[in-house]
């Protein structure tokens, strides 16, 4: 296979060479090592290697994006604590509180179950509250929505509080995605692979802004054709992720064989961040990857045959010189006894 980034005139390891039915090079090797299998398998690690630098590449902005929200819930974690000392007719104590915290964490507000709003002048979004009435959870993350307060595409964070006279409330973050989105979503190989995070079911909720980013389709699924890709494979993928596991899987995407790595954000969502990268672009730098290598076992050859060439021309010359001197040293010897020899 000839790769981006490689020309026709370069040397590169072809599947005829690995499927090959006469090795010739077998019986032209001297220790007769079954070449094209050699070549096979080191490809075979090398492309498992390869996913799983991309596996990595997926987990460290996975983490970028949990570091963050770890960080705020923190922070939110102590503002509860203060306002669990404060009772909501207590609004003077409560308003600067939630100012002195909003000078720190921009887009933080204080949902009370009354409809309240604090700090003052801000307005409750109302797809968020709704989340928030339908949940039981204490903390979690609302999915990516349009806020109904400011129109642009939001999620947030909530923290459940009881104040001090038992009333119930959410402190709410809001993130807008557009300004958060760069900082987790992936690139790879030259720009050729991207990132979506879904959730469980494979609902899209953030795109990348990657040009081979898909801006309409609602559902991973809707991707992928059962016409293109077996049922079985597709019902696996859907069960790793209804797992939180971990890993890649290879589909037909766009009419073209891709490979899909996978991992959970968990931090009480079931979020999940999917790069998605063609497995050509992946054959390509695995078989550069290996003619770098062969090339580099080539040149060690090549250096040890001069070595070698070097070293018998140096003994072959030793070897004459020593011949000449033992031949020399012999005729002295004659020529010393013949001397010496009585008249």
């Amino acid at each position: 296979e000839i790769g981006s980034g490689l020309v026709g005139s370069e040397m590169c390891i072809r599947d005829s060479c690995i499927n090959c039915k006469n090795a010739q090079c077998i019986k032209g090797c001297p220790v007769a090592i079954d070449i094209p299998k050699f070549i096979h398998e080191v490809k075979e690690e090398l492309w498992k290697q390869s996913v799983q630098t991309i596996i990595e590449s997926t987990q460290q902005g996975c983490n970028t994006l949990k570091v963050q929200l770890m960080d705020d819930y923190q922070s939110m974690g102590t503002v509860t604590l203060n306002l669990r000392e404060i009772a909501s007719g207590q609004r003077e104590e409560l308003e600067l509180l939630m100012d002195n915290y909003a000078q720190i964490e921009n887009g933080i507000s204080l949902y009370l179950q009354d409809g309240v709003c604090i700090p003052s002048g801000s307005v409750i979004d109302e797809k968020a509250e709704a989340v928030l009435l339908d949940t039981d959870r204490g903390n979690g993350i609302i999915d990516p929505h349009i806020s109904s307060v400011t129109g642009v595409n939001v999620f947030d964070l909530f923290m459940g509080v009881t104040l001090k006279d038992g009333v119930r409330g959410y402190l709410v973050k809001e993130y807008e995605v557009d300004c958060i989105v760069d900082s987790f979503t992936l690139s790879f190989y030259n720009n050729a692979g991207f990132s979506y995070v879904v959730n469980q079911k494979g609902d899209v909720l953030i795109r990348s802004p990657h040009p081979n980013s898909n801006k309409t389709v609602q559902n991973l699924f809707d991707m992928l054709p059962e016409t293109q890709n077996s049922r079985e494979s597709l019902d696996q993928f859907a069960r790793s992720l209804q797992s939180s596991y971990t890993g890649w899987a290879t589909f037909n995407y766009q009419g073209e064989a891709t490979v899909f790595c996978y991992t959970p954000l968990k931090l009480q969502s079931d979020w999940y961040l999917i790069s998605i990268i063609p497995q050509s672009v992946v054959n390509a730098q695995t078989n550069e990857i290996l003619m770098r290598s062969f090339t580099l076992i080539g040149c060690i050859l090549l250096g040890i045959a001069l070595l070698l060439v070097f070293y018998l021309r140096y003994a072959n010359r030793t070897n004459r010189k020593l011949k000449n001197q033992a031949v020399y040293i012999s005729r002295l010897y004659l020529s010393l006894i013949h001397i010496s020899e009585p008249t």
